[in-house]
């Protein structure tokens, strides 16, 4: 896994400016998708807190419309669920945080993007696409001022979506290596029910 994260370092430098049109492996990575499970090894890096580096390992799973559950499986307890109308985060120890999905949507951009390419586009836009060594780099940036992530990096080989770099505006920096994406496979409702929160 690290050499694999090195080599996503070492495509995403020097990438030139982009002015084509929005790449159709982007457009098409979720078109017609339904439901997806993804499973995925990340890389968070920390500056404020003296370059900190944490491993984790965790599992999305989403159903159209707007229903994800994104869970940690390794490194973390966290959890985040959203029932279509409502984001709930649980942290480590229990305690929960309930807010609106509506204008919250920027924050997962795999899910911004599943549900609407047009809707992504509003958010952030593409400024490269270049090919190496048989991997495709796409990199967005945040259109608007002050935003929670500002940078996000797409590699794919051929049309499989194999990683993806969120760069936050403090510089904390996740690397996610995709690992397994099913499309179109049967997901509970269930997952998608919110919890109670510890007191």
């Amino acid at each position: 896994m690290k050499a694999f994260f090195s080599t996503l370092l070492f495509l995403i430098l020097s990438l030139p400016v982009y002015g084509g049109e929005f790449p159709k492996t982007l457009l098409n990575l979720f078109k017609g998708v339904k439901t997806a499970e993804i499973t995925f090894s990340q890389k968070t890096f920390v500056p404020v807190a003296g370059n900190e580096v944490t491993l984790y390992r965790g599992e999305i799973f989403y159903k159209r419309p707007l229903k994800f559950l994104w869970h940690y499986t390794w490194g973390s307890r966290m959890e985040i669920v959203s029932n279509g109308k409502f984001l709930e985060t649980v942290f480590d120890d229990g305690s929960c945080q309930l807010t609106p999905l509506e204008g919250n949507m920027s924050m997962f951009p795999l899910l911004l993007l599943a549900e609407s390419p047009e809707e992504f586009l509003k958010e952030f836009k593409v400024v490269s696409d270049e090919k190496r060594e048989g991997v495709e780099i796409v990199t967005c940036v945040a259109r608007g001022k002050d935003p929670f992530f500002r940078k996000f990096i797409f590699l794919f080989k051929g049309s499989r979506l194999k990683g993806l770099k969120a760069v936050q505006s403090n510089g904390t920096e996740e690397t996610f290596v995709i690992e397994r994406l099913k499309l179109n496979i049967p997901v509970k409702d269930s997952l998608f029910n919110l919890k109670p929160c510890k007191e």
